[in-house]
């Protein structure tokens, strides 16, 4: 102003600031939000787990008279709007590559797949699939899964030499378990 030889009022009225805004410059956020600051971090200590608007509830409760967006900038500034990082409960398992089993019919893998028709109804299938080739051995259909396995061919699994089965969680049974229970289960 001094170098354009301006007044206050002339200054202010050509780059749109308030005379008020002027000659009161606004107070640093520190000193502006003090009483919020120390409501949230006291609320925040005697309660860690709540999140923000569990915590504004209770400013209100208390008698605060801020706003939501006012308690949120606050909030956001103190970095409190972080996730809680939770401890895992499953412990990590360690991870083994699938091989491949040298000969082939020397290890299956099964599972049951569910299908709807156009009708509505549910169809069940067994898949057994040789792990040496990945060929896919038999594909059985019924309405229920005891249905579906026990029209699972018992004739192949006769023929096989003694396969391990794997299960769709990784559970392995030998030949024999299931060929017993493909003996009782089949109409033959």
């Amino acid at each position: 102003m001094r170098e354009h030889q301006l007044s206050i009022q002339r200054a202010c009225r050509v780059v749109r600031l308030s005379r008020t805004a002027y000659y009161q410059p606004p107070l640093p956020a520190s000193r502006r939000d003090a009483a919020v600051i120390a409501a949230l971090t006291a609320a925040v200590a005697r309660d860690p787990r709540w999140g923000f608007w569990k915590l504004f509830d209770r400013l209100r409760v208390e008698g605060r008279p801020w706003n939501h967006k006012h308690v949120h900038r606050v909030y956001c500034a103190l970095r409190l709007n972080l996730p809680r990082r939770t401890t895992r409960r499953v412990p990590r398992r360690i991870r083994q590559p699938l091989t491949a089993p040298p000969m082939l019919n020397q290890t299956w893998a099964l599972d049951f797949m569910t299908e709807t028709l156009y009708d509505g109804r549910q169809v069940r299938l067994l898949t057994v699939i040789g792990e040496g080739n990945r060929e896919a051995l038999e594909i059985a259909m019924g309405m229920s899964a005891a249905e579906s396995s026990r029209r699972a061919g018992p004739e192949r699994a006769r023929r096989a030499a003694r396969p391990s089965v794997r299960g769709p969680r990784r559970q392995r049974a030998t030949s024999e378990v299931k060929r017993r229970s493909m003996d009782r289960a089949s109409p033959i």
